[in-house]
């Protein structure tokens, strides 16, 4: 029996958790099943994972694992939605049992986690100083160095060296059938070394060998390559502190495949200073800051820090690589130029993968107040940057043989951005309805399907009116329960408030989703609805201004412009309320609620062809439309809406909309 030198020590670092039936590798970043099959993570999802895996048992807030997973990043909490949504995937059926949502509390590992040392952890030394005839005397020295903590589950880092490398020469490390004699074999805290061909190694009372062991066959270069150990998982009821048999294997392309940037990626990248003033570098410099500040706050956004991002000050790099350093999937650069008393942004989204132009904007503005043009300006960009990240998400999406919940839900909102239209309701819808199949509490699927309900609502076009509010609201409810900090679940709980004849707890939502999110502007516009409904018409302009003013090219803009047409309409002003509607129909002349209400306004001011014209038209889009209806489901039930509200069924009537 050949006899190795010892030396120990007790462990002091764990290489690996075992999580239910599952292996959390610390070195390699991996988890792998009780098959020893790798269940692909995000680097992000697998450190959230093992923060938890470490705190098994407590409940984590989303503070504590953002301030450790995300440490000088801006991210917003959905940035933790996904990586739950991954690491339940990873863990398949048994996802949502292991990892537990604690609502308005955090996130917790609710089933046992065992700390598993590595066998390296003794710090063991080991040199054969003796071997039988079958292997060439002092043919492999193996040195295991501590790494656990670092390493996996019973993996080490060996290094074998030949008589040949030693010598100069070559002798025959081969037993019969050409198995290598020095198969190397480690089992964390079993400890042995089995060699091939009956050959037992033993050190100390810790290292012993199976003499009969089948072990695969290793590379034939094994001698002198540095080689990682791996392999399939011990067999169910096997002892869970002990780690995979595991067979020795090339060292080449050890380490996993890079896995691709995450969702929402970006980088701002410091603007350019077009101006012939170098002094002006600090307004530049001050709009990158608020912008990358403000799109942060885009629900499930990954936002490279800013200290990070003006490394790349002055240097000519392209998006690509800009791409590949940072890990991520979009790149937005811009430039500032300074035209006598007007300051110029120019600003563009790059696909950070092909290098190309996905969005552009650009602003003329007076210069006026240098810090409030930054946050304006900030503002703006960030605004309608979201719904451009998000129809870039969702085309790549598209494309996914298997798309998961967070997929289906970019998809579904991509449809409703293109226009909230009964088509494009209902195929959204779908796709939520897809999602929350796959995973029921998905906070982004709950809050799109509480968005397919209530824009159904909006546009008059539901004959279940009720039915889909009290859906909307329920849906909505559910995903706040889990994330109470979600703004956009708050502001569509204000519109479904608002539309659900409760406009002053519509205004307490509102605000709330401002105060989470100052650069929603379809907040301030909701505001304005909310003030018409509790009986101060008068005050709706000058909240949706305030939303033209942060977002002036929204998607939503012909509802705003609608909104404070309808309260000119309902308090008689029929001719302020003709100029509005006729904007909003200007830029969206498919929304069928504006032409019925700007029929209404035409009728009451006795332009009864234009008013004839719009409620055909109006009809086409929304065929079931009828006065009674429309009288039924009133917005509101206060006594001076339901009065000013008389002005608009007067008008219907004089453009022979439909009574019943």
């Amino acid at each position: 029996m050949a006899t190795l030198g010892q030396r120990a020590v007790s462990p002091t670092r764990y290489a690996a958790y075992r999580i239910g039936r599952f292996t959390l590798d610390i070195e390699r970043k991996v988890l792998l099943t009780a098959e020893g099959v790798e269940a692909p993570l995000r680097p992000k999802s697998f450190s959230m994972l093992l923060l938890l895996a470490k705190n098994a048992g407590r409940t984590l807030s989303s503070d504590t694992i953002m301030n450790s997973v995300w440490p000088g990043l801006f991210v917003t909490e959905n940035n933790i939605t996904q990586c739950v949504h991954e690491i339940r995937n990873a863990l398949g059926a048994e996802g949502q049992q292991i990892l537990r949502t604690r609502p308005r509390h955090g996130y917790q590992i609710a089933v046992d986690v065992v700390a598993i040392p590595s066998a390296d952890d003794f710090k063991t030394e080991i040199e054969v100083v003796d071997c039988p005839k079958a292997i060439p005397p002092n043919a492999f020295r193996v040195a295991a160095t501590s790494t656990a903590g670092e390493r996996g589950d019973g993996i080490a880092q060996l290094t074998a060296m030949s008589s040949a490398d030693r010598d100069g020469h070559h002798e025959s490390a081969t037993g019969p059938g050409g198995r290598p004699n020095a198969m190397l074999n480690v089992v964390a805290n079993r400890q042995f070394l089995p060699f091939n061909d009956g050959v037992e190694i033993q050190v100390g009372p810790l290292l012993t060998a199976s003499k009969n062991a089948n072990w695969p066959r290793p590379p034939d270069d094994l001698p002198g390559k540095d080689c990682r150990l791996d392999g399939p998982r011990p067999a169910r009821g096997a002892d869970r502190a002990s780690a995979a048999v595991v067979s020795v294997i090339d060292g080449k392309g050890d380490q996993p495949a890079a896995l691709g940037a995450p969702r929402l990626s970006l980088v701002v990248l410091p603007f350019v200073n077009l101006s012939d003033d170098p002094k002006e570098e600090y307004f530049v410099d001050g709009i990158t800051e608020c912008l990358t500040t403000d799109v942060s706050r885009i629900r499930g956004a990954f936002v490279i820090a800013r200290n990070t991002a003006f490394t790349y000050k002055g240097k000519a790099l392209d998006t690509k690589t800009i791409g590949r350093e940072l890990n991520v999937r979009y790149v937005l650069e811009g430039s500032v130029q300074r035209v006598g008393r007007r300051m110029r942004v120019s600003v563009q989204l790059v696909d950070a993968e092909s290098g190309h132009h996905l969005w552009a904007e650009r602003f003329d503005k007076p210069v006026a107040d240098f810090f409030e043009l930054q946050d304006e300006i900030s503002a703006r960009l960030a605004s309608q940057l979201g719904g451009a990240l998000i129809a870039a998400e969702a085309r790549r999406s598209e494309r996914a043989p298997n798309p998961d919940a967070l997929d289906l839900y970019l998809q579904g909102m991509a449809w409703i951005n293109m226009g909230p239209y009964p088509a494009h309701l209902s195929q959204a819808r779908a796709l939520f309805d897809r999602a929350l199949s796959i995973e029921p509490d998905n906070v982004d699927a709950l809050v799109g399907s509480g968005c397919a309900d209530f824009w159904e609502v909006a546009d008059w076009s539901s004959a279940e009116r009720g039915r889909r509010l009290l859906s909307a609201e329920a849906s909505l409810s559910k995903a706040l329960a889990s994330a109470p900090d979600n703004a956009l679940a708050h502001l569509l709980l204000s519109a479904v408030k608002t539309y659900s004849n409760r406009p002053a707890q519509g205004i307490v939502e509102a605000e709330r989703a401002l105060a989470l999110d100052p650069n929603l502007a379809p907040a301030w516009s909701t505001i304005g609805l909310a003030k018409h409904f509790v009986g101060h018409p008068e005050e709706t302009e000058h909240y949706v201004r305030q939303a033209l003013r942060l977002s002036p090219r929204d998607r939503l803009t012909f509802i705003w412009l609608g909104i404070v047409g309808a309260s000119k309409l309902h308090v008689g002003r029929y001719e302020d309320a003709t100029t509005w509607l006729m904007q909003s129909v200007a830029i969206n002349p498919n929304f069928a609620s504006t032409r019925f209400l700007l029929a209404a306004a035409f009728a009451q001011m006795d332009r009864i062809q234009e008013a004839r014209a719009e409620a055909l038209a109006a009809l086409a889009l929304n065929p079931r439309f009828t006065i009674d209806r429309f009288r039924a489901n009133p917005d509101c039930d206060t006594a001076d809406f339901l009065k000013q509200r008389h002005n608009v069924y007067e008008g219907l009537r004089k453009a022979q909309v439909p009574e019943t």
